[in-house]
C-alpha cells in the first residue's frame, strides 16, 4: 500500500511511503 506523506500544513510534498495493508487491519481485495 503507498500513502502519500503530507506536511503540517496538508500539503503533499511529493514523499511516499510504503505501508503494510496489515497496518490498517484490512484485506486487499
Amino acid at each position: 500500500m503507498e500513502v502519500k506523506v503530507l506536511n503540517i500544513s496538508g500539503k503533499e510534498t511529493g514523499a511516499k511511503v510504503q505501508l503494510p495493508e496489515s497496518v490498517f487491519g484490512i484485506t486487499p481485495v
